[in-house]
């Protein structure tokens, strides 16, 4: 067992770890393009439009769960954002393969893979 907290909470609060990293992410990831892998202007500034698609849907994603959770009887679907989540970073990643470089690309899933494997290392 898992102590005190049932498998539902365990899977409840990895969904709730997972949906916030995953928003975390994504505007970490604008800084590693930016300063890390430093893209030039002309290529930021395509890429900029389909990272503020992607914050604004995660935004809304994160604002309808919240009023959801508000309703009588209510309650935070994490798995549910969690999932929205997973379709927004998806579609951030084919959006971004149409305006990278594929070794550009490469260097940013190179960080997104190094970040998940950070991540899999606190759960332990």
């Amino acid at each position: 067992g898992f102590g005190d907290f049932s498998e539902e909470d365990v899977r409840r609060f990895r969904a709730r770890s997972e949906a916030s990293s995953s928003q975390s992410m994504i505007k970490d990831s604008w800084a590693e393009l930016t300063f890390t892998i430093k893209v030039d202007n002309e290529m930021l500034m395509k890429a900029r439009s389909i990272y503020q698609k992607a914050v604004d849907s995660a935004i809304k994603a994160r604002k309808k769960a919240d009023e959801l959770a508000l309703e009588p009887g209510g309650f935070m679907d994490w798995e549910a954002l969690q999932e929205k989540m997973v379709v927004i970073d998806n579609e951030l990643e084919s959006n971004l393969k149409q305006v990278l470089t594929a070794e550009q690309m490469k260097k940013l899933e190179d960080y997104y893979q190094k970040r998940r494997e950070e991540r899999s290392q606190w759960g332990r």
